[in-house]
């Protein structure tokens, strides 16, 4: 009953999308909760043996979930040793795209939930904040952590804008390393989920709204009918977020702080990266 494919992330890079996908194959079941964050401590780690199983079905070949958080070390610290006590068998799926956009798509979910500051180079002042961003955004960083317990041969790393700009031959060399019938397609592959520019930042009123016990029991239903009745309500109590652009001086401090990393990322997968800008 427990999962032999867990999406570890990256946050903002394609996992719901990914997951959805990933839904469609016969022979693959994905959690109807995407993200069980089990593996992390502060989340659902308490909640036991059984109740991650629950999320499960024995009966197809490939079982799997997408967590983001499993890839936010140090804020989330131990995720892959959990994992490996449990399943040290299990195929992981990680997702990267240009670290500085990666980095905007994150500030723009952040602030959507009230957790960022509006002012997007003031946000990057404060050295907290200025960490995070770089941690989450050093993809290579984030496999070390892995690769202190898991094989190569166990983990894919995929280009999200191979997944959205040529879904089906990524789809296909997923559901290779996944070892189920390659030649599967779909239209559905067409559709993207939780695009950033269509971000919207509740008001006081659609917070308030937020908060209350109807739409506790919304969030409790399947991932997919959750994500667009919520989109159904709350969008007359929201308003349009714009995305940010680096400064050139907070740009080239960035990509200074992530050169490093992409240049082991692209010797660890044997892929160049140079559209990225690195």
């Amino acid at each position: 009953m427990l999962p032999n494919l867990i999406i570890i992330g990256a946050m903002k890079c394609g996992t719901t999308s990914l997951h959805n996908y990933l839904k469609l194959h016969p022979e693959i079941h994905m959690s109807e909760m995407k993200e069980t964050h089990f593996f992390v401590s502060e989340k659902n780690w308490d909640k036991g043996l059984k109740w991650y199983k629950s999320h499960f079905q024995a009966k197809l070949p490939v079982r799997g979930e997408a967590s983001p958080l499993y890839s936010m070390h140090p804020l989330y610290d131990g995720v892959p040793e959990r994992i490996h006590s449990l399943i040290p068998d299990v195929k992981l799926i990680y997702l990267v795209r240009n670290p500085l956009e990666k980095i905007l798509s994150t500030y723009l979910h952040l602030l959507a939930e009230g957790k960022a500051h509006e002012d997007f180079e003031k946000e990057l002042l404060n050295s907290e904040k200025r960490r995070f961003y770089i941690d989450t955004a050093s993809y290579y960083y984030q496999l070390e952590q892995y690769l202190e317990y898991f094989p190569e041969s166990n983990i894919l790393v995929v280009d999200s804008n191979d997944l959205k700009c040529s879904t089906e031959k990524t789809m296909h060399d997923i559901f290779r390393f996944l070892a189920v019938d390659d030649t599967f397609t779909s239209e559905k592959f067409r559709k993207e989920w939780h695009r950033s520019n269509a971000k919207r930042k509740r008001t006081r009123f659609g917070e308030a709204l937020n908060k209350s016990a109807a739409m506790r029991l919304l969030k409790k239903m399947p991932d997919g009918v959750a994500w667009h009745l919520e989109r159904v309500v709350y969008y007359p109590f929201s308003r349009q977020l714009k995305k940010p652009k680096f400064s050139k001086k907070s740009e080239a401090q960035f990509k200074e702080a992530l050169f490093d990393d992409v240049k082991k990322l692209a010797a660890f997968t044997g892929r160049e990266y140079r559209r990225w800008g690195f």
